[in-house]
Formats: structure tokens, sequence, C-alpha cells
């Protein structure tokens, strides 16, 4: 049998399922299987089918022969049986006593409450998604703009993590350059290169997770920089072979550092 129909015989059983069930619908069939046996039977076997279908209210039904009602709330209608009595939230929504329709007229009236019923209740959950949508949808649209805003801005600024990277790489170019040059300021450059290292390292360790994000947004054009760099600092070398030779050489190296640079800043 179905979970929304019951049967009782008490009216106190009665006001607990109308209280458990305020918010659904509660149809109500009186009847007397002693005052037309074939009727009671036939409303009974109705009431087991359509409860299976109409699963969103609740189907009472109530034998006068064996209800007992102490205070005779009932006594008007248990004078003119069968009776029909739909509720919903505590108030009276439908009643019907046309005993010769009476079985068609019950499921007509419960198949319509059902249908109003679930009507609302779907319009009320439209609008709830749709209300729980709309902070996403507002997200989206700022995520979309904001990428919009980035893409239309190609030319950002670096932030100091970037200025860090662009001058330690400047270091490593003014220490080797001063390498070739002579071999006594080499030793000096190279110890402001490594204590200029050391410090942009501690601010690297110090930097957050966000401006690693923002870093790996602009690596394209920090390596297009530096590449340029490169080749400016090529273009200027001397014109003997033996200059040409180191300088390739040299060329090589910073290829391979700029190689070195990339993975990082993917990373």
């Amino acid at each position: 049998m179905s979970k929304n129909i019951y049967r009782v015989n008490k009216k106190s059983d009665l006001d607990e399922i109308m209280k458990n069930n305020f918010y659904k619908p509660v149809c109500i069939i009186f009847t007397s299987k002693t005052s037309n046996t074939k009727l009671h039977t036939d409303i009974c076997n109705t009431l087991v089918t359509i409860s299976k279908q109409l699963t969103y209210i609740m189907i009472v039904l109530i034998d006068f022969d064996d209800f007992i009602d102490n205070n005779n709330f009932f006594q008007d209608i248990k004078n003119n049986i069968p009776f029909f009595l739909a509720f919903f939230k505590g108030k009276n929504i439908v009643s019907e006593q046309d005993k010769e329709n009476f079985i068609p007229l019950m499921v007509n009236h419960m198949d319509q409450i059902q249908s109003v019923y679930y009507n609302k209740l779907k319009v009320a959950f439209d609008q709830n998604q749709e209300q729980q949508n709309q902070p996403a949808q507002t997200t989206e649209s700022a995520q979309s703009a904001q990428s919009t805003q980035l893409n239309q801005n190609p030319d950002i600024k670096p932030n100091d993590q970037e200025l860090d990277n662009l001058n330690r790489e400047e270091d490593n170019k003014s220490n080797k350059s001063n390498d070739l040059s002579s071999s006594s300021s080499s030793s000096s450059s190279n110890s402001s290169c490594s204590t200029s290292r050391s410090s942009k390292s501690s601010k690297l360790s110090s930097s957050s997770e966000s401006e690693k994000k923002k870093k790996s947004k602009k690596n394209k054009d920090i390596s297009k920089d530096i590449s340029k760099d490169i080749s400016e600092e090529i273009n200027s070398s001397g014109s003997n072979d033996s200059d040409r030779i180191k300088k390739e050489k040299e060329k090589l190296k910073k290829i391979k550092e700029l190689q070195k640079l990339k993975e990082l800043l993917k990373n």
C-alpha cells in the first residue's frame, strides 16, 4: 500500500495526520460499510488504486462504523455519506456529497488538486534554482570581463618579482661581459652578483601564490624582452675572429640560460 493513504478510526489520529502534513493537500473520504457495502468497497478499491498515482496528496478514509468521535465533530457529515473533503494548510478547499456520481467526482477533484499543487511546487522550485544560479552567472560574467580586459591590455607592467628577475638577468649579463673584458673586474662583479642573487632569492622565497599566477601570464612577454636584450648585446660585439668565437660561445651560454629561465617562469 502507498504511504500516502491512511484509514483512521479516531479523531486524534486524523488531527495528527493533518498536523504532520500541513503543507500538503489532505483529502478525507467519509463512508459507512453498513450503510452501503458495495459503494464502500468500490470507494476503497478506487482510493488504493489512485493513491499510487496521486503521490503528492494525502488520502484519509474514515468509516463511521468504527470511528470514534467523542465531540461529534463530524455529526452533520455522518448523515450525508459518502462525503468528500479536501484541506490545504488547515483550510477546506473542496467538498463533495453527490452520492450518485460520487466516485468519478471524487477522483476528478483529487486529480485537479494534485495538478494545481504540483504546478505550484514546480514554479517555486524553478524560482529557487534561478536565484541560486544568478550568483554563479554573475561570477562567471565578472571573470569573463576581467579576462577580456587582460587580453585587451597586454602591456601590463611586471610586478616586483618580475623586475627582480629582469635585474638578475641584467646582472648576469653585466657580469659575463666584465669577464670578457677584464679578469680583475670579474672578481668584484661576481661578488656583487652573488650578493644581488642572494638578496633576490630571499625576495623570491617570500613571494605569494598569487604572484606566481601573475608571473605565468606574463612569462611570454618577459622572455621576448630578454631575447631582444641578448640579441642586441651580441650585435654590438667586436669584429675580430677571436672575439667572435668568444661571443658565439657566450651566445650559446645565454641561450641555455634563457631556456632555463623559461622553465622557471613556467613553473
